[in-house]
Parts: structure tokens; sequence; C-alpha cells
């Protein structure tokens, strides 16, 4: 009987230390993994998923600017218009988040501008065409000021992104080539959570403002210009002493600019009727260009060294007959050429 507890008492031993040995074992399977699957799930996604970025380096905005144009100047920059795509190799069993943002280069948050030494082209991108977020390098909440998407496991290819330059109306600027740099960079992973850079573009923004100059006689009634004239006609009737008429001349340019003034007659009205170059046939006159006496005994010019502004600028211009006695009868006549040309 003695014999028999004991082989009892080893068995129940022996299978409690099993038991013991079980339970032991089954913890140490049960949390060897879970460090290890982290690190291996890490590494298998460094190792399974590539995202590269492609966008042309240089993008030219429009053919050139215009400043009087009705609205806002929009450019799409897409695949088709700017070789502007993701490319992925995912062979990872999960999709793969990432997302773009977009530096703002000569700016600062929320103000862009292409430069030209020290003049400035102010201009957005924007994330939409209806130009209502405004694309970043801060994430906002909701995340409609950056780009985002996801790669299909088991797959690669490309995915295809567009967004929207914009240029307002109304800036008159002097003419050159203006541009600015930004950088855009690829992020793995949610916005907020643990991302990863895994790759950036530098890319370059450049636009034309060309030379303009617009000048005529008259004063602009209207944006399009039309009640100038390249010629005007002043009409004295009989001519008295003191007689004055008055004209202007219009300027609108975004560069420095000066008026070439000359006489067909060194400044004296003349006698149409007759050959003689006596001054019996002629008859002083004054010209005054925007308040200033103009010799015309040969050509003069006047320098504006500053453009206008967009409005364009009024120059008056006034005629004066000079004092003059008993002169022979007839039609006199002279002709003044003012040229207008960018300095």
């Amino acid at each position: 009987m003695e014999s028999s507890r004991k082989i009892v008492r080893t068995l129940l031993k022996t299978s409690l230390e099993v038991k013991i040995c079980f339970f032991f074992l089954v913890i140490l399977i049960a949390s060897l993994p879970f460090k290890s699957l982290c690190a291996l799930d890490s590494d298998i996604r460094k190792s399974t998923v590539k995202l590269g970025l492609t966008h042309r380096g240089t993008v030219r905005i429009f053919p050139r600017y215009d400043p009087f144009s009705s609205s806002t100047q929009i450019q799409k920059i897409s695949a088709s218009e700017g070789n502007f795509t993701v490319t992925f190799q995912n062979a990872y069993p999960n999709i793969v988040p990432f997302f773009l943002t977009f530096s703002f280069g000569n700016g600062s948050v929320y103000e862009r501008y292409l430069s030209n030494g020290q003049h400035k082209l102010s201009y957005q991108l924007y994330a939409d065409e209806s130009l209502s977020y405004i694309l970043s390098d801060i994430i906002s909440s909701g995340g409609r000021n950056i780009l985002v998407g996801e790669t299909p496991p088991y797959v690669s290819g490309r995915i295809p992104f567009t967004y929207f330059l914009a240029v307002d109306q109304g800036q008159f600027v002097p003419p050159g080539n203006y541009s600015d740099k930004i950088v855009i960079r690829l992020f793995e992973g949610y916005p907020g959570s643990n991302i990863r850079e895994r790759a950036s573009r530098s890319i370059n923004y450049k636009i034309s403002v060309p030379e303009i100059l617009v000048f005529g006689l008259g004063r602009k009634v209207s944006r399009n210009f039309g009640a100038l004239s390249s010629s005007q006609t002043l009409s004295f009737g009989d001519l008295i002493p003191g007689a004055t008429l008055e004209t202007d001349i219009f300027v609108l340019a975004n560069t420095g600019y000066s008026l070439s003034i000359s006489s067909a007659r060194t400044g004296k009205l003349k006698n149409m009727g007759r050959g003689s170059d006596s001054i019996e046939y002629e008859i002083p006159y004054t010209l005054n260009v925007n308040d200033k006496n103009i010799d015309l005994s040969s050509t003069r010019e006047i320098v504006f060294p500053e453009g206008t502004d967009i409005n364009g600028t009024v120059i008056p211009v006034k005629v004066t007959i000079g004092e003059f006695k008993e002169k022979m009868a007839g039609k006199y006549q002279d002709v003044i050429r003012i040229t207008a040309k960018s300095i």
C-alpha cells in the first residue's frame, strides 16, 4: 500500500512538473514574437516598399503674364503637363499610405512670389481648381493643404497627381523673367503619425513679363485704350497772340521711358501758301509739356526713369501763340512729332 502511494505521488509530481513546464513554455512562446514581429514588420516594409517622385524640374508658367487679364490666370500641373507622379513598388501585403508637402520658396507662410531682382510677382499653389486649399508644408487639420495617396498591396506602378498654380491679374511689374524654387517632399505614412521622408524634388517655376509701353494722344477712358489717337490737330482758327489750346499725352509703361519731341519748323508756325523762309511768314509759339517749356530749335528728349502704375499717366500739353504783328494772310502750320521709347 505504501508503495502504491509513492507511485501516485510521483506521478502527480511528474504531471505537475510537466504542466508547469508547459505553462512557462506557453508564456515564452506567446511573449517572444511580439517584439520580434514589430521589428520584422518594419524590416519587411523597408525592403518591400519603394516610393519615388517624378516632376519636371522647370515649369514655365503660361506663354507670358498678362496684367490686364479679366481673371486670375491658372495653370494646371499634372502627370501630362508636368510629369508629376509618385512611383511605387509595393511587395508588402497591406496598403502603404503617403503624402506630399510643398515648401514656400521665396515667400513665407501662405505668401509665395516669383522674383526678378527686387521685383516680386505674387502667385500661389492650390490643391484644387477652385483655389480653396493652399498647398504647404504645414499640415493643417483635415490635411487639405497637402496631397495624399496610398499604394495597393503587391503592385508596382505610378500614381498621377495634379495641382494648380495661380497668378492674380492686375500686378503691374517691370518686364523680365521671374522665378521661384520650391521643394516637394514625399513622406510615407499618415500625417501626424510615424512618417518617413522617401523622396524630394526641387521645382523651378518661371514666368516671363513682357515690356509694356502704350502711348497716345488724348485721355484713356477704358482699359482697351480705345480713346487714344496717334495724331491730333489743334486748330486755333483766327490767330491772336496769347491764344492757347491743350491736349494730353497718355503713357502706360511698366518700365522707364522717354519722350522725344521735335518740330518740323523749329517751333514756328509757317504760312503754307508761301515758299519763303522769311520771318514775315512765321508766327512763334510756345510748347509746354508736363509744365515745362520745350525748346524746339532741335530735337529734345524728356526722360521718365520709372514706369507708371497700371492706370497709366496723363502728361499735359499746352500750345500758346506768341506775340506777333501784322502777317500775311493765309494758313499757318507746324507739325510736332512725339516719340515714346522704353529705356
